[in-house]
């Protein structure tokens, strides 16, 4: 027996036959040791030729290449054989280069890994450390520069990495909990941002008693991320965190996920894939990255979403679909598969770095559906799943593969096909796949549709002659119902041979697909063509009127609805039944041919424009007010259309600039309604970089870009973004129009905290508007006064203020188009009579719409509202906000009535009537929700939390607030996140947790970089002292006091100081700062 080939990568590359070493010089070609080293890293140890040529001799033709791999697989049998080993140690087989086919060859890392699955698959902790010992050395320390090596020792790094998380997870088991702290501990500091490393520290010490150590954990890694990445924890971090602020963490034994699908419902049955599927699944099982290939239309998607369904429940967050047919942009590859599985990426940094930060705790299967478009991209982020998420599975779909380390590949097949020179009976002809799924989508298309004796010929020619590709037969057999399947085995014929002509080999299956699309399009008559062709523009799925505007040809009679059915009959078009509508979508592989059908027939160019004009319109009418009724689409509507929005803007920004900016400015409200704010602020700042002339479109976009800034947390450019709308505005000959500029311009810097700039900017919006006699500005400067003083603690002022506007408001006429911005105070301010004080959130301060004088009046009411709540006159407060609820009913408008109804349950709430706070809430909740409003949403949820705290239910509330923080984390919504931790601080000081009230208390100081919110952290300061004081720590609550008079100093509040010497009696002026 010939002595094994003993090959050791870790540490040093190194090869033995039996006891004897292969000398270093017997290689002779460094090619030599690289080939064998790739084999030992490849799965199954082979690769195709093709792949070696990429990797050792990229620059190379083939031809070239091909001959050195045979220089260099001698160059390897000579060394070896040299040693003694056996000459078929190494062969090519089939384009394969396969190392020990027979066996007899022994790798370390072989041995590594099956040392590391034995550990965990439910070893014990000496099977870890045997594990870990193993791969102490690295791997390939040598080679540490070549690309393929370092993406194999990055792999091999995140498995030690996940064999020391199951060390420490070991030791917890075992009840080992220090040597469980000190493996964890030395884990997340040589990984600081490996999140489940980081939740299995905070679990340990949370059970160990350690919970204030376990909550500094979280804040640790929190900053680094911040830092390094510009995330925040992943899901799991964050929801682990809360659970650990309200003492319900529960053993990981006793909390079972459930799996969670993300998969498309497949609109037929999938046939004649029963092999395939067991070969997938199989090699599924052998490694973490597999793709499909394979010609359009050969099945790759059906294949890949039958097995997903089939494994999903194996992996314990299910199963995940990402269709990236419609993307362009490979930078927003990571948004594509973060939207899919509901993440929200940060605002800044690396997507894919914060993608990956997210999924690292995943185990799950990622289905990447169409990546050849986007192929570098797709590589990429599989390459980092695979080196840094080892519990996530991907499986791609692609034309061709994405050559990342640790691929495998998988050539989707031909159906099971007959010989037509051979025909078996009727019902073997009837077995074979292609057969099968003909006659299935036959009958589908005619009821009456059989194989039998008279056409089992023509049906088998006809599968034949398609090679069994699924879409070219589901094409054909759509045209039963008007052809015989003899016709169109002739009509195929013709077409197929054209392929022929002047060629010496038969039709590839990508050309045996395309001469059926051709034949299918020739069948057709020349307004479904027409049709066929322009719905090529459509990003996705469309709508019946999107397909009417777009495609319709006005000197053509028939329906756009008639031409759709008839090309959904012919299985050109799928018909998608929604809710409230149906939708309609190409598949990729036909949008395609259509796309070169329209460039051909010279219509690319003006369907195009026709597309980006409706899409512009559709989104405009959220900015056009009618008379009564809820201004424009929700955002719910225009997100099913969000990828045709985004081929609009594309094209603008390539075809017309100007009307990009257009569309960015009618999508500023959009963004901000779905979280989708990151991405929201890359438009706007592309569309405002594309049109730099200053016009007021231009300062609608700045304002909607000040907008998104507030919300992701960034006041920076609030100043600059206010002088530009002033200065856009200077050089107009419009005073009313400057007026307005200076009325956004104080909002902006009141939001930015600098008030005396603020009130310098509005007495001149005054001024001005005072001297063009505009009442409209006028009334937009009494309201923000109104708004303004009830952050001062004004209540006389406010109320005074806010009558003003509705005065002025009169005197706007109706038409006037929107012109008022919703604001609001934002922060109610409540003490007791034994000192207690609460600042609660409950609306948002600057929601980012304008509106016309009738919905003004609805707004400015609410502010009166809140004036008058402020005084402590909750009846006049609550008529107040009867009025606007009554306003915005008569207008039907749902946003306005959401937000009188949310005042209304707030007020309830403070006059201590429960039921009809819940009442007016949750109404407001059904709104927010029907509206699609994830933000206002969340701020809803949070008063109905603040009412179970009032209600004295502090469980329900830190259930309810804990959920609020997760929704706005997951939007990155940085003002939201930021007062859901100042609710749970007031829910752990109800509860008497002095210590973690203080720890969240701490945390909402935040609020002071937090754009409209600066005017709050006094009171946050306030409540600070007084818990401080009563835990004991004189000198610190005398700090916070002194902090909490000096901001209210700043800002002219008139009631923070008097609330401040009425709860801390010890506070005089001195010591307070007042």
């Amino acid at each position: 027996m010939a002595d094994e080939v003993d090959i050791r990568l870790l540490g040093g590359f190194a090869v033995a036959v039996g006891d004897r070493p292969v000398a270093a010089g017997a290689w002779r070609l460094r090619k030599a040791r690289s080939l064998l080293k790739l084999l030992c890293l490849s799965p199954g140890h082979q690769m195709h030729r093709e792949r070696l040529y990429d990797l050792l001799w990229p620059d190379l033709d083939r031809t070239a290449a091909s001959n050195n791999l045979h220089q260099v697989l001698h160059a390897v049998r000579r060394a070896l054989a040299a040693t003694g080993a056996p000459g078929d140690v190494l062969v090519l087989r089939d384009d394969l280069v396969v190392l020990g086919p027979d066996g007899g060859v022994r790798i370390d890392l072989d041995a590594f890994e099956e040392t590391a699955r034995r550990a965990s698959d439910g070893g014990g902790a000496a099977d870890y450390r045997a594990a870990l010992a193993l791969a102490d050395a690295g791997l390939l320390p040598e080679d540490r520069y070549e690309p393929w090596a370092s993406e194999a020792a990055e792999a091999l790094e995140a498995r030690r990495t996940a064999l020391r998380l199951g060390l420490g997870e070991t030791l917890e088991r075992d009840h080992h909990t220090a040597e469980a702290i000190d493996v964890l501990r030395a884990l997340i500091a040589q990984s600081p941002l490996h999140e489940p490393g980081h939740r299995a520290l905070m679990r340990v010490l949370a059970d160990a008693g350690q919970r204030r150590e376990a909550l500094a954990d979280y804040e640790d890694l929190r900053d680094v991320l911040r830092r390094d990445t510009g995330a925040d924890p992943d899901p799991l971090t964050r929801r682990l965190y809360r659970e650990l602020l309200s003492d319900s963490v529960e053993a990981r034994e006793q909390r079972p996920p459930t799996p969670r699908h993300r998969l498309p419902a497949p609109a037929t049955a999938l046939i004649g894939r029963e092999r395939e599927m067991a070969e997938v699944e199989k090699l599924l099982g052998r490694g973490r990255l597999l793709t499909l290939t394979g010609a359009g239309g050969c099945g790759k998607t059906r294949l890949a979403l039958a097995v997903a369904a089939r494994r999903g429940d194996g992996y314990r967050d299910g199963a995940w679909f990402v269709d990236l047919a419609g993307l362009a942009e490979p930078h927003l590859v990571p948004e594509a598969v973060a939207a899919a599985l509901e993440l929200q990426l940060p605002p800044s940094g690396s997507g894919r770095e914060a993608l990956i930060a997210q999924l690292g705790g995943r185990e799950m299967l990622l289905v990447l559906d169409n990546c050849e478009h986007l192929i570098d991209a797709c590589a990429a982020l599989a390459s980092e799943v695979l080196a840094r998420c080892p519990g996530v599975f991907v499986l791609t779909t692609s034309r061709e593969p994405l050559r990342s380390y640790g691929e495998r590949t998988f050539r989707v097949p031909s159906l099971g096909l007959p010989d037509p020179r051979r025909l078996p009976s009727v019902a073997e002809l009837g077995r074979f796949a292609s057969v099968r799924l003909f006659v299935e989508r036959a009958g589908d298309a005619d009821p009456g549709f059989r194989l039998t004796p008279g056409n089992a010929e023509a049906v088998a020619q006809i599968c034949f002659r398609l090679d069994g590709m699924p879409l070219a037969l589901e094409l054909a057999a759509a045209r039963v119902p008007v052809l015989a399947p003899r016709q169109i085995a002739e009509r195929l014929d013709d077409a197929l041979a054209l392929l022929g002509r002047g060629s010496r080999r038969g039709a590839t299956r990508q050309e045996t697909l395309l001469a059926t699309l051709e034949w299918s399009h020739r069948l057709l008559d020349e307004e479904e063509r027409r049709l066929f062709r322009r719905l090529a523009v459509f990003a996705g799925g469309f709508s019946l009127a999107a397909a009417e505007e777009v495609c319709a040809d006005g000197a053509h009679g028939t329906s756009v609805l008639d031409l759709l059915g008839r090309l959904a009959d012919k299985s050109l078009v799928w018909a998608e039944p929604r809710q409230d509508e149906v939708r309609y979508r190409l598949l990729e592989t036909i949008r395609q041919y259509a796309a070169e059908r329209l460039r051909a027939a010279g219509e690319l160019a003006a369907t195009e424009a026709g597309h980006r004009r409706f899409y512009l319109a559709l989104a405009e009418v959220r900015d056009h007010e009618p008379p009564t009724g809820i201004s424009g689409a929700t955002s719910l509507e225009l997100e099913a259309d969000y990828g045709n929005l985004r081929a609009a803007l594309r094209s603008f920004l390539r075809h017309e600039p100007d009307s990009a900016l257009r569309l960015a400015v009618a999508l500023r409200s959009f963004w901000p309604d779905r979280g989708r704010l990151a991405e929201g602020r890359r438009w706007l700042d592309d569309a405002l970089a594309a049109a730099p002339e200053p016009t007021p479109q231009r300062a609608r976009a700045l304002m909607g870009r000040a907008v998104l800034a507030i919300r992701l947390g960034d006041g920076s450019p609030l100043e600059d973004i206010g002088e530009q709308i002033v200065g856009i505005h200077r050089r107009r000959a419009d005073p009313a129009a400057l007026a307005y500029a200076h009325c956004q311009q104080a909002i902006l810097l009141w939001m930015r905290g600098t008030w005396d700039r603020a009130r310098t900017a509005l007495d001149l919006a005054r001024t001005l508007g005072d001297a063009a006699d505009d009442p409209s500005v006028l009334a937009v400067a009494a309201h923000l006064e109104g708004v303004w003083a009830v952050c001062r603690g004004e209540g006389a002022v406010a109320r005074e203020a806010c009558v003003e506007c509705l005065r002025l408001l009169d005197d706007v006429q109706g038409g006037s188009g929107p012109f008022f911005p919703v604001m609001t105070p934002g922060y109610v301010v409540e003490d007791d009579e034994a000192g207690q004080v609460s600042l609660c959130y409950e609306e948002t301060v600057l929601a980012g719409r304008t509106v016309g004088p009738s919905r003004a009046r609805g707004y400015a009411l609410a502010t009166l509202a809140w004036a008058s709540r402020l005084d402590g006159d909750t009846g006049a407060a609550g008529a107040a906000a009867d009025r606007s609820v009554d306003c915005f009913r008569a207008l039907d408008d749902p946003h306005g009535e959401s937000l009188a109804l949310n005042t209304l349950g707030n007020i309830h709430r403070s006059r201590g009537d429960h039921d009809a706070a819940r009442k007016h809430l949750e109404a407001a909740l059904a709104i927010r929700r029907r509206l699609g409003d994830r933000r206002e949403e969340g701020i809803t949820l949070g008063c109905l939390g603040l009412l179970h705290l009032a209600a004295g239910d502090t469980d329900s509330a830190q259930a309810t607030l804990s959920d609020v923080l997760a929704g706005f984390e997951e939007t990155d919504d940085i003002p939201g996140t930021t007062n859901s931790v100042l609710h749970l601080g007031l829910v752990a000081r109800a509860a008497g947790d002095t210590a973690r009230a203080l720890t969240l208390l701490t945390r909402a100081q935040g609020l002071d970089h937090v754009a409209g919110s600066t005017c709050t952290v006094g009171w946050v300061a306030l409540m600070l002292a007084r818990l401080l004081w009563q835990a004991g720590d004189r000198e610190a609550s005398q700090a916070a006091a002194a902090r909490a008079g000096a901001l209210f100093a700043d800002l002219g509040d008139t009631r923070g100081p008097a609330v401040l010497r009425r709860t801390l009696p010890w506070a005089t002026a001195g010591q307070s700062g007042c």
